[in-house]
């Protein structure tokens, strides 16, 4: 028996190529991960542009925060109601929240309720801003699932650990949220991207542990 040949353009199994489940195929694919990337604008915006947004738009951060997080919300209703995919969005999100509005909304919670402590909220926010990107990519370029997830636990500490050092965020988060990070970002649960989860985790857990951090 001779061996399986791949068909011209298929690829091995091993490797994840999100582009071909990517509404705008390779294009979409990129414009996803710069959109991904660029969710570190918002917290620096919420953080240290509070007056600037105050003066410029006459409403608090809190308030556009909260405008944007009910904007998303109901924009992915009326989109899951009418079945689109817009560019950039994956074929399965026509039936699913999307990563975006998942994104959205737990990024806006991580600000809202960490308002004061940004050397708390913005490593979080970090974190899954670069780490999943970096874990996604290791996977479509054929490395295995375990060995991405040590690479957004390796981004994630990076953050951390940055973070740490010119924040002053509590050098013993470090380890354990950088694990907790990429711990979330392999979670499997039905309807929950993991933009949700890489968020929504640490948020919980440095809620718990915040009143002995003082």
């Amino acid at each position: 028996m001779g061996e399986k040949t791949m068909e011209d353009g298929e690829l091995p199994a091993s490797v994840v190529d999100h582009a071909q489940t990517t509404v705008g195929g390779r294009a979409g694919h990129y414009l996803r991960r710069l959109t991904h990337v660029s969710m570190c604008g918002p917290p620096l915006l919420f953080y240290y542009g509070r007056e600037e947004v105050l003066s410029t738009i006459h409403i608090t951060a809190f308030q556009l925060t909260s405008l944007v997080m009910i904007f998303f919300l109901v924009a992915e209703i009326i989109r899951m109601r009418m079945n689109i995919t817009v560019i950039g969005q994956r074929t399965y999100e026509v039936e699913q929240p999307s990563a975006l509005v998942w994104g959205a909304l737990s990024m806006g919670s991580v600000l809202l309720v960490l308002a004061d402590t940004p050397e708390l909220g913005l490593p979080i926010c970090f974190a899954v801003t670069f780490a999943d990107p970096v874990a996604g990519e290791l996977r479509r370029a054929g490395v295995s699932s375990k060995n991405a997830t040590i690479g957004c636990f390796v981004v994630s500490l990076m953050v951390w650990m940055l973070c740490s050092w010119s924040l002053g965020t509590p050098w013993l988060l470090c380890l354990p949220m950088a694990f907790l990070t990429a711990w979330s970002e392999q979670l499997r649960i039905s309807k929950l991207d993991d933009n949700g989860s890489m968020m929504i985790v640490p948020l919980v857990v440095v809620l718990m542990v915040r009143p002995w951090l003082s």
